[in-house]
């Protein structure tokens, strides 16, 4: 009698452990929602991901990746406000924070000046992690420029040109004269 106990016990661990997932499960399986734009499934299991591992980087980044498909930009940035706080060195983070700061604030005049300010910050920093990130210079033209910061933000344009990003010269051409 006590055998077949423990065998039961035993049996109902295994299967209880089999059943929950992992972070990595539930962001494996974010990202193939995410793949087939399913973004609202996708924000929910890498919401799991979260509460299995609160520092789980690539599930932040992803859900901001998510939300920013499902127009929650504010969300998103928090988001990715996150994932610098787990990874200080996540230039891609930076980018997109920055990046979204700059289409909030061009959009929404009355939080334009501190919005701007934030992207550009946000936009320094993934430089300085990464001084090759050709989108971040583009996008920090753009924000300088806009800021009235014409000579700063067509060098940060002509940057982003020498290193690859091709529709910096169609800017600099509309911009820069």
């Amino acid at each position: 009698m006590q055998m077949k106990a423990l065998f039961t016990l035993l049996l109902a661990l295994c299967s209880s452990v089999s059943i929950s997932q992992t972070a990595v499960e539930y962001t494996r399986n974010g990202n193939a929602k995410l793949d087939r734009k399913d973004y609202r499934g996708a924000i929910a299991d890498y919401t799991k991901a979260i509460q299995v591992n609160p520092r789980h980087e690539d599930a932040y980044f992803k859900r901001g990746v998510a939300k920013i498909n499902l127009y929650d930009y504010y969300g998103a940035i928090a988001d990715f406000t996150t994932v610098t706080e787990i990874n200080p060195q996540n230039a891609d983070a930076y980018f997109r924070m920055g990046a979204l700061k700059y289409f909030i604030t061009y959009s929404n005049i009355l939080e334009e000046i501190e919005g701007l300010g934030g992207a550009i910050n946000d936009l320094t920093k993934a430089i300085e992690i990464n001084p090759e990130f050709a989108r971040a210079y583009f996008v920090r033209g753009l924000v300088k420029i806009k800021r009235n910061h014409k000579q700063s933000g067509c060098l940060d344009l002509s940057r982003a040109g020498e290193l690859g990003y091709e529709d910096a010269y169609d800017e600099i051409r509309r911009r820069c004269r």
